[in-house]
This record gives structure tokens, C-alpha cells and sequence, in this order.
């Protein structure tokens, strides 16, 4: 996407200060960009240890704790804790919604034509038991 310049420039001939320039022009024209990338690199921070381990010099991150906990059978802090991971998470991620709608996403952009394919009820029976199914191979049977 390519930001037109000359909006910002005929701002400045028409007299604007550059915060009403950057809050009425530039802003507008990048907030998709800005909130996808506030999406992309929360939902990297999530799993991220290294990073943690070198900024804070915490060695222990709530993944690496829930990990430890669940070898040593500490099952209901393990519990506690995830559970207030993803309290964090959904309301992080509640957040983002609210304002994607207060700024006003294109979501027709965000959804292409094959993603609404794969929502339709005809597929939907047949994508969930696949899904299952994975599942069942992958994660439940080893």
C-alpha cells in the first residue's frame, strides 16, 4: 500500500500543524498496519522466551513455569496459572476487537472468498471432523 504524500503536503500549504497533520492524515492512512502489527507481535510475545530471558533476566517465563509445574504434579497452580494467562489473552484480544471497530477495519479484506467457503455450513461438517480427526492422530492418541 502506498501512502499518498501529497495529502500531508497540501495539509501544510493549508496551514495544519503537523499533530493535526499526523493525527487527521498520517494515522488514518496506517492504522491497519499498525494494528496488525500490534496482532503479530503480541500473538509472538505469547510463546517467546528467549527475548524475556534477555530483557529481564527472568529465568523462568509463565510457559516454562506451567511446564515444570506440570512434571513436578502441581496441577492446580498450573491450572491457576493458565487460566490467568488466558484471562489476559481474551481480554488483550477483546480489546483489539473493540477498537478495530471503532476504528473501522475493512473485516470484507480480512476474510477472503475461500475463508468464507470454508465457514459455509456445507463445508463446515466436513473441515471439523478432518479437524477431529487430526486431533485424534496427533495429540490425543501418542
Amino acid at each position: 500500500m502506498d501512502l499518498d504524500l501529497n495529502l500531508e503536503k497540501a495539509s501544510r500549504t493549508l496551514g495544519a500543524p503537523p499533530f493535526t497533520i499526523a493525527r487527521m492524515i498520517s494515522l488514518p492512512m496506517v492504522k491497519e498496519g499498525l494494528l496488525a502489527g500490534t496482532i503479530l507481535a503480541f500473538t509472538r510475545s505469547l510463546g517467546e522466551t528467549g527475548a524475556t530471558l534477555i530483557v529481564s533476566g527472568v529465568y523462568q517465563t509463565a510457559p516454562v513455569v506451567i511446564v515444570s509445574w506440570m512434571k513436578g504434579l502441581k496441577i492446580p497452580t498450573t491450572a491457576f496459572l493458565a487460566f490467568i494467562l488466558i484471562i489476559i489473552s481474551l481480554l488483550l484480544l477483546t480489546s483489539v476487537r473493540i477498537f478495530a471497530r471503532k476504528v473501522g477495519l475493512p473485516w470484507n479484506k480480512v476474510f477472503p472468498r475461500f475463508e468464507r467457503k470454508l465457514s459455509s455450513k456445507k463445508v463446515a461438517g466436513t473441515r471439523n471432523g478432518v479437524s477431529l480427526l487430526l486431533f485424534f492422530v496427533f495429540v490425543f492418541i501418542p
